[in-house]
């Protein structure tokens, strides 16, 4: 294998792990979605060492792109939200495609760092039933408030978002000025 096709599997590979992320996916959800074992994942996403092309089917069939776009230079990889609206439209509910990305929640404090801080959701104080929703209709995933106000905390012990109290037990959040 050549110096030229090293690069272009680093750069597919790299862009598929940058997708399979922005969905907020591990690489185990990811593989059972794929079919694909963790190890050839792996290896893809790393470019480390050689791999099957044939391998990359299923994942570009997963992303709904075509092999040859992760190797050209101005393919942009779309952002969480059109690979949300992507994937509900390419994917059929009940598919492990769909229940992989769909039906497993991922852990909060990455929901908070990859998305909320990123989205205009935070720009102004909001309450937790504010987020819940957002997350609920924007994304299909559901979580306690409770277990959202403690993420929350979190991040305003961080320094990265502020917090307000409205009354007794209800705080308002918003991204650090």
């Amino acid at each position: 294998m050549d110096n030229k096709e090293v690069d272009k599997d680093i750069l597919a590979g790299s862009r598929i792990k940058t997708m399979r992320e922005r969905l907020l996916l591990s690489t185990k959800a990811f593989s059972k979605a794929t079919e694909i074992p963790i190890t050839t994942i792996n290896r893809i996403e790393n470019g480390i060492e050689s791999y099957d092309v044939h391998k990359l089917t299923p994942i570009c069939a997963f992303f709904g792109i075509n092999r040859e776009d992760l190797y050209h230079s101005n393919f942009e990889i779309p952002d969480w939200r059109s690979l949300i609206a992507k994937m509900k439209r390419i994917h059929k509910p009940g598919s492990n495609a769909y229940t992989y990305t769909f039906t497993n929640s991922p852990k909060l404090p990455i929901v908070i760092e990859q998305i909320l801080l990123s989205e205009k959701i935070l720009d102004e104080y909001v309450q937790v039933k504010d987020i819940s929703r957002f997350l609920s209709e924007e994304c299909h995933w559901e979580y306690l408030s409770s277990s959202i106000t403690n993420a929350l905390n979190k991040f305003v012990e961080k320094g990265l978002i502020e917090s307000k109290q409205i009354s007794t037990s209800l705080f308002e959040y918003r991204k650090k000025k």
